[in-house]
C-alpha cells in the first residue's frame, strides 16, 4: 500500500460461542467461535429459505392457519437476516474505500517533497520561486493540520 494511504480496514466481525437445543444436561448444538458473521448469517438466510419452503408446502396441503403464521414469522426472520447481510457487505465495502483515501497529512507531506524536488530540479528562476513558495505555503498548512490532529 502506498504511504499516504492511512485508513484502516474495519474490525473482522465474528461469531462467538453458542450453545443451543437443550438436551439432557447440556446443549446438542453450538454455533462455533470465529467464524466470519456475514459466513454464519447467509447460512442461516439457507436455513430459513429452506424452513419457509416447508412451511409453506404445510400451509398449502393443510390450509393450517398457524402454519401460514409460522411462514410469515419466518419470512420476517429471513428478511431481517438478508438485511443484515446486505449491511454488513456494504459495511465491508465502505472500510475498503476508507482504507484506500489518502491521509491530509500524508498528501500535504508528499506534495511538500513534490515541490523540495521542483526547488532542486528548477530550471528557472521563476520555477524556484514558485516551488519555495509552495513549500513554505504548504508547510504551515501541514503544521496547522498537525496540530488541529492533536
Amino acid at each position: 500500500m502506498h504511504p499516504i494511504y492511512a485508513g484502516a480496514s474495519a474490525p473482522k466481525r465474528i461469531t462467538a460461542l453458542h450453545e443451543f437445543f437443550k438436551f439432557g444436561d447440556g446443549n446438542l448444538f453450538a454455533v462455533q467461535p470465529g467464524v466470519s458473521t456475514i459466513d454464519a448469517l447467509e447460512q442461516a438466510s439457507v436455513f430459513l429459505c429452506i424452513a419457509q419452503d416447508a412451511i409453506n408446502r404445510l400451509a398449502q396441503d393443510t390450509d393450517n392457519m398457524s402454519a401460514f403464521g409460522a411462514l410469515y414469522l419466518t419470512e420476517i426472520a429471513k428478511g431481517v437476516v438478508d438485511s443484515a447481510v446486505e449491511s454488513a457487505y456494504r459495511d465491508q465495502e465502505t472500510a475498503k474505500a476508507a482504507a484506500l483515501e489518502p491521509s491530509l497529512p500524508a498528501v500535504l507531506e508528499s506534495l511538500i517533497e513534490e515541490s523540495q524536488r521542483g526547488v532542486a530540479e528548477g530550471r528557472t528562476k521563476r520555477g524556484q520561486t514558485f516551488h519555495t513558495g509552495r513549500v513554505s505555503a504548504l508547510e504551515e498548512v501541514l503544521e496547522h493540520v498537525r496540530g488541529m490532529n492533536k
